[in-house]
Order: C-alpha cells, then sequence, then structure tokens
C-alpha cells in the first residue's frame, strides 16, 4: 500500500467526497449520514433503520487511507445481535482484507450493514447459521427487536439520535457536496424539455416545446449521462425510444467503465486491468483500474481478491488510446518478460487472448461437474446463470483484448503481415512445435489474417464466401490433424490418458473403439479448440456487416469497437453461453468436426485410418515414441477390447505387464529389452 503523499490523499479524499455525494443525493430507504464537524469528514453518524424495526446509531471514522481500507464503524446503540460485541460489529466487509475491496462504494458498505442487522440467519465465519430472532428471545435481558430509539437509551448531542422532536440535517447539504466534486444537475423532466429551455439568438423558442423524439441521439445521451441508475430505469420505462437507446449504446455498461478504487471514468483517468503471471499463464478479473491507483495508490488487488503485479491499458475510446498508447507497449513488453513469452510484442496478445479462452473452458467444466473454483472462481444460482456469468466475463475480456490487438495491427500493419505469412507457411507444412508452438496462438493470428476473414461456417448462409470458406476449412482440418498427433503421447503415456493399447495397429477398416477412445482421451484439448474456434467466429462474424457484403478491414473494425467502447455486440454474451452448452454435450469426432466448421465429415473408415496415421506422425515428428512391441500393445489392448482383430500371425506378449513403460521421447523404460521393439511386429502403415 502506498504512503499517503500530498498527491495520494488529494486523490483519496476526492474518491470521499464522491461516495459522501452520491448517499447524499441519491438516499436509500432505511440509511442516514450526518457528519459531526462542519469542517472536517472524519466522522459521521450513520442511522439504520431495518424495515419494520426501529432505528439505531453507529459512527464512522474514515481512515486516513479509505477507501484502500475500510471504514472504522462501531455500533453505539443497545443491539442484541450474535455478531455485536460491545461497540464492535463483527462483520467480514468491515474487518477482513478478503472480504473488504476498494470498489466498494461508501453507500454500498451502508446497504450491507442495513441488510447485515435486518437478515433473520446470521452466517458465521467459524460455520453455521445463528437464527437473530431466536438469539434475541434467548438474551438475558429480554431485549425485543422492536425497542425503540427512546428506549435505546443512546443519545447523540451531533445528529439528535434519541432526543424527542429533534430533527436530524445533514451538517453539510446536497449541493454544497455536489458543488465541491463536480455533481451533475439533476434531470427534472425526463417526458420532455419544456419553454425554460436556452434558446439561440436567432431562433427563440418562445415557450415552444421541444419533444424527445425531436431530439438527435447526441442530445439525448447527455441527458442519460445526468441521469442516475433509477433515472434511467424511469426513462427508459417512460419512453421506448430512451429504452433502444439505452440499449443501442450500452450506457450502463459504459457508466461502469471506472476505476473500482478511484471512480473515475476513462475521459479523466487512464484505464487498463491488473495481471497477474501465474507461471506462464496471464490471469486478471478485468476490473477496471486507473494508473494513479495502480502507481500512486500501490492497488495490487482485484474485486474478487486476485493478486497482480502488472498494469495493462485499454484503448476504452479513440481519445482514451491516445493518451495510454505509449504505456501499453510498455505495459505488453514488461508482462512478456515476466511470462517468458518470447518473440514480438503482439505474442503477448497471443498468449492473452487463448488464456481468456483457457479459462472459460475450463470454469464451463466446472459448471458441468458442479464443481465450483474457489474465491476467484464464478458464482450463481444455478448452472445457467453461472455459465452466462462466465461467457459474459470470457466475451468482454476477449473483446477488450481484441480491440488493443487491432490497435496495434492499425499502427503496425507489419503485425497483420506477419500473421499472414505464419499461416501460409503452416498451410506449407511447417506446423511442428518449433515453428507453431502453440495452436491456440494460431487461432488467434487468424482474427487479423486474411485467411480468418470467412469461417466456415459461413458458407452456408453466404455463396459468396464459399472460396475463402473453403480456404478457412482446409486451415481449420490442418489445425485439428496437428492437434491429433500432438495428443496422441498424451493418449498413450500413463502420464495422460494411459491408453496404451491404442499403439496396437489393428488391421480392421473401422475401428469404433478407437475412434472413441481416441476423442475421450483428449476430450479436453478438443474442447479448448472447439471454444476458440468460436470466439473466432464470434469475431469474424461480427467483422461481417451483412451475409452478401465483404468483410469489414481491420482498422474499420478498431473504429467501430472504439464507438463501443470494446464491448461485444448487444446479445453476443447469451449467444456465447447457449453455443457452450451445445459445446459441452459434443463427445464424438464428427460432432467436434461440426463444431470446427468441418462441412464434409468423414466417414468412419476415413478416420479410423487417419487416427492410425496420426500414431505414426507423432513418432516421425519426434512428439512420441514406440514404448511397446505390437504383441505387447496387443496384450493390453485384449485385456479392454475382448472383439479387436488381430493381424494374421501376431501373438499377445505379455512383457510389458514388468517395468515401467513410457511413451515420451528421451525417456527410457525401465525394463530395457521390452521397451525398444522389433520393427517387424510394430505393424504397417
Amino acid at each position: 500500500m502506498a504512503r499517503n503523499t500530498n498527491t495520494t490523499q488529494a486523490l483519496l479524499d476526492q474518491r470521499l467526497l464522491s461516495d459522501i455525494a452520491d448517499i447524499q443525493r441519491n438516499p436509500y430507504p432505511g440509511i442516514e449520514l450526518h457528519f459531526q464537524d462542519a469542517n472536517a469528514l472524519e466522522t459521521a453518524c450513520l442511522i439504520l433503520t431495518p424495515h419494520g424495526e426501529q432505528p439505531m446509531h453507529l459512527t464512522i471514522r474514515f481512515v486516513d487511507d479509505y477507501p484502500l481500507s475500510a471504514p472504522e464503524v462501531t455500533m453505539q446503540s443497545n443491539v442484541v445481535h450474535p455478531n455485536i460485541y460491545g461497540d464492535y460489529i463483527c462483520a467480514s466487509i468491515l474487518n477482513t482484507t478478503e472480504g473488504y475491496t476498494p470498489a466498494f462504494s461508501l453507500k454500498g458498505i451502508c446497504i450491507q450493514l442495513l441488510s447485515f442487522f435486518s437478515s433473520d440467519k446470521i452466517e458465521q465465519d467459524t460455520g453455521g447459521i445463528i437464527d437473530r430472532t431466536a438469539y434475541q428471545q434467548r438474551a438475558r435481558d429480554g431485549f425485543s427487536r422492536h425497542r425503540s430509539a427512546q428506549e435505546d437509551g443512546y443519545r447523540c448531542s451531533s445528529c439528535g439520535f434519541g432526543r424527542v422532536g429533534d430533527v436530524n440535517v445533514p451538517i453539510r447539504n446536497r449541493d454544497e457536496i455536489g458543488g465541491e466534486v463536480g455533481g451533475k444537475a439533476d434531470v427534472k423532466d425526463a417526458a420532455e424539455v419544456g419553454g425554460k429551455a436556452a434558446a439561440s439568438p436567432d431562433q427563440p423558442l418562445a415557450g415552444q416545446k421541444i419533444h424527445l423524439i425531436d431530439l438527435p441521439n447526441d442530445i439525448l445521451l447527455i441527458i442519460c449521462e445526468h441521469l442516475n441508475d433509477e433515472g434511467l430505469s424511469l426513462a427508459s420505462r417512460a419512453w421506448n425510444g430512451f429504452g433502444r437507446l439505452i440499449h443501442a449504446h450500452n450506457v450502463v455498461t459504459i457508466r461502469d467503465m471506472c476505476c473500482f478504487t478511484l471512480r473515475k471514468g476513462f475521459k479523466e483517468a487512464k484505464l487498463g486491468v491488473g495481471i497477474h503471471i501465474n507461471k506462464r499463464s496471464m490471469q486478471s478479473e478485468f476490473d477496471l483500474i486507473s494508473q494513479q491507483a495502480f502507481s500512486d495508490l500501490g492497488v495490487r488487488r482485484s474485486i474478487q481478491g486476485l493478486q497482480f503485479e502488472h498494469w495493462l491499458p485499454l484503448p476504452l475510446s479513440e481519445n482514451h488510446w491516445k493518451r495510454v498508447e505509449y504505456l501499453a507497449e510498455q505495459a505488453l513488453t514488461s508482462i512478456g518478460r515476466s511470462a517468458s513469452v518470447q518473440g514480438p510484442m503482439v505474442n503477448v496478445l497471443y498468449t492473452f487472448m487463448n488464456d481468456v479462452v483457457v479459462k472459460l473452458s475450463q470454469a464451463a467444466s466446472e459448471v458441468e461437474e458442479g464443481r465450483q473454483s474457489g474465491r476467484f472462481g464464478l458464482y450463481g444460482a444455478d448452472q445457467k446463470s453461472t455459465l452466462t456469468h462466465a461467457s459474459e466475463k470470457a466475451i468482454e475480456s476477449y473483446w477488450q483484448l481484441y480491440h488493443l490487438l487491432l490497435c496495434l495491427v492499425a499502427d503496425s500493419p507489419s503485425i497483420a503481415d506477419k500473421a499472414n505469412a505464419w499461416i501460409a507457411r503452416f498451410m506449407g507444412g511447417e506446423r511442428d512445435k518449433r515453428t507453431c508452438p502453440n495452436l491456440g496462438h494460431l487461432l488467434v493470428a487468424l482474427l487479423i489474417s486474411d485467411a480468418g476473414q470467412t469461417s466456415p461456417a459461413d458458407a452456408q448462409s453466404s455463396p459468396n464466401s464459399a472460396a475463402g470458406a473453403s480456404t478457412s476449412e482446409e486451415l481449420t482440418k490442418a489445425i485439428i490433424k496437428e492437434a491429433v498427433t500432438r495428443n496422441v503421447v498424451w493418449m498413450l503415456d500413463g502420464r495422460g490418458a494411459g491408453m496404451a493399447e491404442l499403439s496396437y495397429m489393428e488391421p480392421s477398416a473401422i475401428s469404433d473403439y478407437r475412434l472413441q477412445k481416441t476423442f475421450e482421451a483428449s476430450k479436453t484439448s478438443y474442447r479448448l479448440l472447439m471454444f476458440l474456434a468460436l470466439m473466432r467466429r464470434t469475431v469474424t462474424n461480427s467483422a461481417t456487416a451483412s451475409a452478401t457484403a465483404s468483410p469489414k478491414t481491420l482498422v474499420k473494425m478498431r473504429d467501430e469497437l472504439f464507438t463501443r467502447h470494446g464491448m461485444p455486440p448487444n446479445g453476443a454474451s447469451a449467444t456465447l453461453a447457449a453455443s457452450i452448452r451445445k459445446i459441452q454435450k459434443v463427445n464424438s469426432f464428427p460432432e467436434f468436426l461440426q463444431a470446427m466448421g468441418v462441412r464434409t465429415i468423414p466417414t468412419k473408415s476415413e478416420f479410423t485410418r487417419f487416427l492410425r496415421h496420426a500414431v505414426y506422425d507423432s513418432v516421425d515428428k519426434g512428439y512420441s515414441k514406440w514404448a511397446l512391441t505390437q504383441g505387447e500393445a496387443l496384450a493390453v489392448r485384449l485385456q479392454r477390447e475382448r472383439t479387436v482383430e488381430v493381424a494374421d500371425g501376431l501373438h499377445a506378449s505379455h512383457r510389458a505387464r514388468t517395468g515401467h513403460f513410457t511413451f515420451f521421447p528421451g525417456e527410457q523404460r525401465r525394463d530395457g529389452d521390452a521397451g525398444r521393439g522389433r520393427s517387424r511386429d510394430r505393424g504397417r502403415r
């Protein structure tokens, strides 16, 4: 945490004033805040009145580094509650670093405290739940939950709490506070702008009414900026034109685009996200945080508590990008160094975007299996809502990074040229791990390449895109072939799926066992490929204005994203969640190929032959080695598939039962001879 210098203290004071202005301008039922000193904002009286109960008095003291640390809240009223000990309130939001975050506003803290005192079921940190009503009834003094403020016994000379006839009046009125923090005037009439509107000298309005429907969207958006959340809701219900405007321009989402610590938006602050490096993986909750909060205040935890060491600015608008462009290049270089990302700066974004999809795939698997991923996991009432939340976070993160990638490409077109060259080499046969270490990165590079502008699935709806789709489908097939080949060693070896029996090359034209078990052995890998293809398809479809139109240029896509502040198209999250649920049900290669956009599905015999060839190709490329002879592999196969066809003259050998064998190249089998095998009984292609 940063030491409070004059600069940092000024930032913290601005945030405090903003919080106070919010709670005064937009009061919440059951919450009153009164400052004890008109000239200081250090201590305030908080009056909470739970629904159906009598008010209670608390005192809030704002620590020097608020909101980096929670305010100190003490209880003065005589309240019987399982989590109240004298004046001490045992609540994680106040007393633990895990329960508190600078993202909580003062109003939010007060609302949570109101709920804390309203709940009948109180969850305890030590485990278990206490019934508040029963606890109060058992109290020795017979305290009633409906005791009045006068019976409470506490009197406050500052706010008048507990004194009959006194009126509680805030020392600082809302206009005064609003003036200090640059507050905005209320919009009193959301239905129409009337005769008192400002008129130009050339054309005075003279009492003429201007209806909202006649105003341009730019003016309506300015009105939206001056409405609070409740006002926006009322406006959208009063006139559906407002509702359409709010939805089309992501007004509510953009309003939330501010630093979670300093509450500053992208028009006044340099915003980005915190990045955590876990080995070579990049992680982020994508909570917006300003450079000031990261550098000057030393904030290093996301809203959900994820620690981060790096800050990456985002291009949230064209002007914002001009202010942070140089910082983005510095940040990407630093992140790449920490994550050991080799090659040019753009490789950091390839890695990061791939990691976002990996995390989404893992989250979807956890939802499918009914598991939660702990504190940094996903929260929701059911699987559907949890998966939708995961999809929203993933697609917003992916599009923000894609927008950053487009900005880099627009400034340096050579990035797209190198992506095209890389894909051309891959299609030309340069597909080993040295030239293409990660297939996921190649799929991300497709987003800025000529080959990636048309999705294989698009050809069905647009004949004009058939040629481009054909090229894209061939590339998809090449990626699938390389993925299957790389997965062979993990399919066969005990450190992976342990299906050593698939190293036996059955002579039958069709092997249902091989078809199914090969897919099951690497389902996670194939599922990730489907997720990557789905994300690419989501972006690609957005890049085409209509079924017959040519794809938008990368610069045009960048500019369009500037108008949406880097956010995905409306409805994209729901569509993605529905597609993810379909992917989770894929359990065979034909379904996998269809999900990847392959239009012509091979026959069983064709794909059986392909899978057998993949084992040989894996050995030829050095991804794996022969660990068993064909006789030994047959012995293992017969234990698991009694109906397998046996090649003429081949007999099962059980030597593999002794010792340990490995299919990883460069590692020796412990029992020596049995692992080397002989070429005459390994089978033929």
